[in-house]
């Protein structure tokens, strides 16, 4: 290994007119960086397109990024799909660093995430992927999450290094949500590895849950729980508006079932004698559909939809045109898997109860 390998590290921009303060924030944490050896990468790709003048206006310090515009609003934020589609794939096809690492431009990092994170691929050079802890950052009230010593369900400290198929089986697979927070949390990644998988791995599903799927599952994986990432929530984040509504109209189950299936034949590619997580894998992707029907119906029957967000309207599609909430459909994929049902059901009930 290099005395310093080169991290490339890319911000996926969109949404800049809501997000403004936010996306400063993003680009001065990575510039901020105590690890120096990092190849910075802004994806431009959202809302307004061509907003590299607009960041700079705005105080950006940008020199010595790379930058890549899109002319057009790739987070397609009116058709519902709020993935990187394709900023995602940018960033990997002109990364030139050893290893690779995205965020979203609401988040942001500690100074010293990348300099902890190599200290671990140094010591432990076989390791293909390395991980801090990820926090929630609340924008409208300026609080952080809380923090807690990532355990597995036993309540052993999750240890530096392990393998990569133990970390995604005690993150995705244990009851106990203890090991890792999953949404909104990229590992640091070879970037060769990566490569393997690119015409998958940020095309279709969400890149935090494939990214355990098709690449951290086929090596050793290093973890520092001093590494900080802060995942930011915000009012103005338009994929939640999104989300809602492609729940709302069932569109997601097409996706859940591509992704499902994906995620299945990488992991069987590289790791064809786990057949028993190859079954975790499907069943993770069922619970997931479910609970999305239970969240569009709980909505639908409760008139809870979407109340902080005065432009939707739930009768609509994305396109302005009348559309029947599809009961049946819900109906279907609830009843289709009644156990998974049950259990969502009830796990909802005891932390309201709790709370």
């Amino acid at each position: 290994m290099p005395l310093d390998p080169i991290i490339t590290v890319a911000i996926l921009s969109g949404e800049v007119n809501s997000r403004q303060t936010k996306i400063l924030k993003s680009i001065e944490s990575i510039n901020n960086q105590t690890y120096k050896s990092l190849q910075k990468i802004l994806v431009n790709g959202g809302n307004p397109p061509h907003q590299t003048e607009l960041l700079q206006h705005l105080g950006a310090d940008l020199s010595g990024w790379i930058i890549i515009d899109f002319p057009i609003d790739t987070m397609e934020i009116h058709r519902g799909t709020s993935t990187h589609k394709w900023t995602g794939q940018a960033a990997l096809n002109a990364a030139s660093g050893e290893y690779f690492f995205s965020m979203n431009d609401d988040d942001f990092l500690e100074i010293d995430f990348f300099e902890k994170i190599v200290k671990l691929f140094k010591k432990y050079p076989s390791a293909i992927s390395g991980m801090g802890v990820p926090i929630y950052y609340y924008y409208d009230t300026d609080t952080y999450g809380s923090y807690k010593i990532p355990t597995d369900k036993n309540g052993n400290i999750r240890p530096e290094y392990e393998s990569g198929l133990e970390v995604t089986k005690k993150i995705f697979f244990e009851k106990s949500q203890t090991y890792q927070r999953v949404i909104g949390f990229q590992p640091v990644s070879k970037t060769s590895k990566l490569r393997d998988v690119s015409t998958t791995f940020f095309s279709h599903g969400f890149p935090d849950t494939s990214s355990y799927f098709q690449l951290v599952s086929r090596g050793p994986a290093v973890f520092d729980s001093t590494a900080l990432m802060y995942w930011g929530k915000h009012s103005s984040q338009h994929n939640l508006r999104a989300s809602d509504r492609h729940y709302w109209f069932g569109s997601y189950k097409e996706d859940f079932t591509q992704y499902s299936k994906i995620n299945c034949e990488i992991f069987k590619t590289y790791l064809p004698s786990n057949k028993s997580e190859v079954k975790k894998i499907k069943k993770y992707y069922k619970r997931l559909l479910i609970f999305s029907s239970l969240l569009a119906l709980n909505s639908r029957f409760s008139h809870k939809v979407n109340k902080n967000e005065l432009d939707y309207k739930s009768n609509e599609n994305y396109n302005g045109e009348p559309v029947k909430f599809p009961v049946a459909l819900h109906l279907r994929i609830v009843l289709g898997g009644p156990i998974l049902a049950s259990q969502l059901i009830i796990s909802n009930l005891v932390k309201r109860l709790n709370h």
